[in-house]
């Protein structure tokens, strides 16, 4: 009787595991999809197109900077297209890559995708 409550205890667990997984790795594109409500100085409140929010169409952003992006509440192309002075700042020391913003042009990119799918 005992096993058999172990094994029960260890099923559940796992099932509670792979619910903890899929709620963890859920889509970046589904937030976009969504009204965003956050706080993050970097974040504006709008809606995403699917073609805005793949920041990998901009150069220079790859899966890596793409996840740490998102993880700091940039999930839009048109996010970045409205980025300031500061806001380059922050992502530069975010991205641990000084001066990339800049040099490979993200904001000017990510105005031009926007241009370009209007």
């Amino acid at each position: 009787m005992l096993i058999n409550l172990i094994y029960i205890t260890i099923i559940l667990v796992a099932i509670v595991a792979l619910i903890a997984i899929f709620i963890k790795f859920k889509t970046v594109d589904d937030r976009c999809h969504n009204r965003l409500n956050s706080t993050h100085p970097l974040h504006i409140d709008n809606i995403c197109r699917d073609s805005e929010s793949n920041l990998q169409l901009i150069k220079g952003i790859g899966k890596i900077l793409e996840k740490r992006l998102n993880s700091n509440g940039i999930y839009c192309i048109k996010q970045i297209a409205n980025w300031n002075e500061e806001d380059i700042k922050r992502i530069n020391k975010i991205i641990a890559f000084p001066g990339r913003v800049e040099r490979e042009k993200w904001v000017e990119q990510a105005k031009a995708i926007i241009n370009s799918n209007k």
